[in-house]
């Protein structure tokens, strides 16, 4: 029998930067101002969930090699030129993170601001050298809706080049 959590959970926070000369993106845990390691909560702690899990392959994560975007290597090797590509990935990657969500949740790891809905529509940008970015960089995004209410964007930054 699962217990329904009725307070928040924290994780740390991660902060990824792409860095598109390098065209590698940085992981970092932050610091609060007085020193201590940044945590996420909520709809943000949702949102760090998605972008972590858009953003690492199966296999990817030493936990779980179960864990992680099934599509991202298919999509990136060779780069995909087509938006419909970048939206699929999301779409599967949607049902697969709603299908975890159930179990984790059934086991009492989530609390309602930390779980999915929905994914709104998916935008995605190939760079130009321009506003939307170097060549070779593509961002897609999308809202994801929490069954708290909360909406937030997801935004994730591959390079495909």
């Amino acid at each position: 029998m699962s217990t329904l959590i009725t307070s928040s959970i924290r994780d740390i926070q991660i902060a990824r930067t792409p860095d598109p000369v390098a065209q590698v993106v940085t992981v970092d845990i932050p610091r609060t101002n007085r020193g201590d390691i940044a945590s996420v909560v909520g709809a943000n702690r949702l949102i760090q969930r998605v972008n972590d899990w858009l953003m690492t392959p199966v296999g990817g994560y030493f936990a779980d090699p179960t864990y992680g975007n099934q599509l991202l290597g298919q999509v990136l090797q060779p780069p995909a030129t087509d938006p419909s590509a970048y939206a699929g990935m999301v779409r599967t990657g949607e049902a697969d993170f709603l299908r975890r969500q159930a179990v984790a949740a059934a086991q009492g790891y989530l609390d309602l601001a930390a779980q999915v809905d929905h994914f709104g529509s998916i935008d995605v940008v190939f760079g130009d050298n321009g506003i939307n970015g170097p060549v070779g960089t593509v961002t897609v995004t999308t809202h994801v809706y929490a069954r708290s209410g909360v909406a937030l964007p997801a935004v994730s930054t591959y390079y495909n080049n």
